[in-house]
């Protein structure tokens, strides 16, 4: 199949009545005569028209790249806004039973089984910060303070 594929391709005809080994006789005659053919033409052609098809093909693995990590950030972003709009996740409940473990849950060895959760998972909201109340300490270095200016002030 790979052979015709290329035989195709290489020489654009469509025998098939030609066995694997003719095809591939025909296809390395077909290379060498192109080879001859390229070492006819001057060096710097030759380089030259390498260099570009080096240059077109990075090119195009470049943009294939670019093309993917583009694909790549659209579905993070996608997944993203999916997980942002989902309801919340309901919190792990444990429940005791009785029989063994069934297709809908996974028994723990202490013999609850947990139900699933789903969804965002619930955020607490954040506490304010706490105020330190030093009003005992600040009121004895008050007084002492004024005391101390009315010694020497006074």
């Amino acid at each position: 199949m790979q052979i015709q594929e290329v035989y195709r391709a290489c020489i654009q005809k469509s025998d098939a009545s030609l066995s694997s080994l003719q095809l591939l006789k025909e296809i390395e005659s077909k290379m060498i005569g192109l080879l001859q053919m390229m070492q006819k033409f001057p060096q710097e052609t030759v380089m030259g028209a390498l260099k570009s098809k080096e240059k077109a093909h990075r090119l195009d693995v470049k943009q294939e790249r670019k093309l993917e990590q583009r694909k790549n950030q659209e579905e993070r972003i996608r997944k993203a806004l999916e997980r942002a709009k989902a309801d919340p996740k309901k919190c792990v409940r444990f429940y005791l039973i009785n029989a063994s473990p069934t297709v809908t849950g996974r028994l723990h060895a202490t013999g609850f089984r947990s139900l699933r959760s789903t969804g965002r998972r619930l955020m607490t909201r954040s506490e304010p910060p706490k105020i330190e109340r030093d009003d005992l300490k600040n009121s004895a270095q008050l007084s002492k303070e004024e005391e101390e200016l009315a010694f020497l002030f006074g």
